[in-house]
């Protein structure tokens, strides 16, 4: 069974004052103190750290919004809020508390943006990101009459609540405003059960919009090992399918020069292997002028040779009708067109060449080229 841990950081109304932090086991104070808490409940982990507000670092408001649905009329008196605030509504931060009883009717908590950003420095400065922060006033409930006030000790807080607004007890202005109004003073235990309460059901956080925490999602090594195994079978996977696919490539080229050897028995005498079938068949070809050595192995090492040389151009191609192969290289190098020859020289064929000088300069070599 799993067990509840809270830490609250309770501001105090001056900010020149010492905030008072409680600790809570399963709702249970189980150490508490001024100041920065101790290490071992700082890094406790999956504990909930709240923060309480003073009265005086909110402004309260309660709006009826009879003719719209609630999440509609939850934006509507968050803008309101904002609007009737002083100053810009930039600078002010304004939340709208979670559904009541009266989906009709809004509470709202406004305060400052530098004033908020200051409190949630105060509680990193203790060690930790806020996880919640609440105003005190809300901790406490409206007296069912709607006329009363309810008063009680928050820590070291003095809330009062009436209908619609939070005051702090405190306050000179506070007693104007009560007048002679009955108040209904909070048992210290039922002032413990209200911060409890409002602990693990917030009635409103103003740890929202431009001010929320993201929490570091918990790491789940599960889920990690699942995906290294899904990994390693999808790199396995890819392996096998390269290798079966080598198979078939290697099994599909046997089959083929088999077939190649069957085929050629006719023409060449008791054949090894498929390259011993082509060198035959090319020889062969070679000596009726055709094949890797006619027209088209001639003009494939005439290409090849001229690749290197993009300083020569061919200006004439021909066959003759003897299977020779005739063509003009031209360029202003000479050395270009000797390395064109001397390439095709040593491939093996052989070379005739005249070389003229053209009227623009450059040279003209006709060549006539035998396998």
């Amino acid at each position: 069974m799993s067990v509840r841990t809270d830490m609250v950081l309770i501001m105090p109304d001056s900010r020149h004052l010492t905030p008072q932090w409680l600790y809570l086991t399963d709702g249970t104070v189980s150490e508490h103190g001024i100041g920065k808490p101790p290490a071992h409940i700082i890094s406790m982990q999956n504990m909930v750290f709240t923060v309480i507000l003073p009265p005086a670092a909110t402004v309260i408001r309660t709006y009826e919004l009879p003719d719209l649905p609630h999440a509609q009329g939850a934006a509507v008196a968050q803008r309101q809020a904002l609007d009737a605030s002083l100053g810009d509504t930039a600078d002010c931060h304004s939340v709208a508390a979670r559904q009541q009883a009266n989906e009709h009717r809004h509470v709202t908590a406004t305060i400052g943006t530098a004033d908020m950003q200051w409190y949630l420095d105060q509680a990193k400065a203790l060690g930790r990101e806020a996880d919640a922060v609440i105003p005190a006033g809300l901790l406490l409930q409206e007296h069912e009459d709607g006329q009363t006030f309810v008063r009680a000790r928050i820590g070291h807080l003095q809330v009062t609540r009436g209908k619609g607004t939070c005051l702090p007890a405190n306050d000179p202005a506070t007693t104007a405003i009560i007048g002679s109004a009955s108040i209904q003073h909070l048992a210290p235990s039922d002032a413990q059960s209200a911060l409890l309460r409002g602990i693990y059901n917030p009635p409103l956080n103003l740890r929202t919009g431009r001010f929320a925490y993201m929490h570091d999602a918990p790491r789940d090594f599960a889920a990690f090992r699942r995906i290294a195994r899904w990994v390693m079978f999808i790199l396995l996977l890819n392996v096998v399918i390269t290798l079966v696919q080598i198979a078939k490539y290697h099994f599909g080229a046997e089959r083929l020069d088999a077939q190649t050897i069957s085929r050629a028995g006719d023409m060449v005498e008791n054949p090894r292997d498929a390259a011993e079938v082509e060198n035959a068949l090319n020889a062969r070809l070679a000596a009726l002028g055709i094949g890797g050595h006619g027209f088209s192995g001639m003009l494939s090492a005439l290409m090849q040779a001229m690749r290197p040389e993009p300083s020569v151009s061919l200006d004439l191609l021909n066959r003759s009708a003897d299977g020779l192969l005739q063509a003009r290289l031209v360029s202003d190098d000479p050395g270009a067109i000797d390395r064109i020859l001397f390439a095709m020289e040593n491939a093996g064929f052989r070379i005739t060449q005249t070389s003229s000088i053209r009227s623009d300069g450059r040279v003209a070599s006709d060549i006539t080229v035998t396998g």
